[in-house]
């Protein structure tokens, strides 16, 4: 999508109801907000909110699906746990200006669909732990509400067999209905932090639409200003952000210089005399060597 701009325009959503099955959500996330909405959700749509909760026309259900939803302490909010806030704004999140990284590349975001409401079904704790019935139940409670899609951004620490995967088996459901023209459910799960060896994803099911990022479309340079004890040993290093970028045509591409670190493999590289040259407390900062064989500086991170 990112290299295919012209997918982007349409009706961002409108109408479409993603079921959201994974930790709890901040109802409060100023892109779960319903400012630009023109239309409440579908007439089909039943089902509604308990009166604790914030919902709008963007946020239409929130549900625990591991406990009866009959209590305010049972309720899929939670504030200390921003997993379930990430994926349901990365799918469909508002429109919000002036979003930055500590004022870096200011601009507005948004989820991919800004405009498609939110049925969110709670299936992890707050430890971490997702349970596989709760699992199961909210793949059926989602295709029962009537959503349009299901997104999971769960990946299990092992590979389980599809018999005994609850994603597996709940999406397999999920997908039949959609082939009887039940209920049309289409089901969007993630690829993983980390596969079960190098260049290979989770949840590979040939049902399920598996979703990663491997490009972001901006960089996030940090420079480090280093000067000596006399006022021509000074200069600076540019340092390039952990995270992948695309590279982008319109951008001049950058110099950036390696990052170092301060053990015994990584010593040598840095060639000042600091202990000489520092004294009194412990700093902690950024130590730069031209390098003479190579064409780039580097950088090498110290505590004295």
């Amino acid at each position: 999508m990112g290299e295919s701009p012209d997918k982007w325009p349409g009706n961002g959503g409108q109408g479409v109801i993603i079921g959201v099955i994974d930790h709890s959500i901040d109802d409060t996330h100023p892109s779960l907000e319903d400012d630009g909405f023109m239309d409440m959700p579908p007439p089909f749509w039943k089902r509604s909110c308990h009166p604790a909760m914030k919902c709008n026309k963007k946020l239409i259900r929130e549900k625990n699906m591991y406990v009866p939803d009959d209590d305010f302490i049972t309720l899929a909010r939670d504030t200390e746990h921003d997993h379930g806030t990430n994926v349901a704004t990365t799918s469909a999140g508002n429109f919000i200006i002036n979003v930055s990284i500590n004022g870096l590349a200011s601009d507005t975001s948004s989820g991919v669909a800004p405009y498609a409401h939110l049925a969110i079904y709670k299936v992890c704790r707050k430890s971490g732990d997702c349970l596989e019935a709760a699992v199961l139940r909210a793949f059926d409670e989602a295709v029962a509400d009537g959503v349009h899609v299901i997104l999971l951004s769960l990946a299990a620490s092992s590979i389980p067999t599809y018999d005994q995967s609850s994603i597996s088996i709940g999406s397999f459901n999920a997908m039949q209905r959609r082939l009887q023209e039940i209920a049309g459910v289409h089901v969007v799960v993630c690829a993983g932090n980390r596969g079960p060896a190098a260049s290979s994803i989770l949840n590979a099911e040939r049902w399920l639409l598996t979703v990663g990022a491997g490009t972001v479309d901006r960089y996030f340079p940090a420079t480090v200003y280093l000067i000596g004890p006399a006022d021509d040993t000074h200069d600076s290093a540019v340092g390039e952000g952990l995270a992948d970028r695309m590279k982008l045509l319109t951008l001049p591409p950058p110099t950036f210089r390696p990052l170092l670190y301060r053990t015994e493999d990584h010593r040598g590289y840095c060639a000042y005399p600091f202990k000489e040259m520092i004294t009194g407390p412990v700093h902690r900062f950024m130590f730069y060597k031209l390098v003479e064989a190579a064409p780039a500086s580097d950088v090498c991170n110290s505590i004295i």
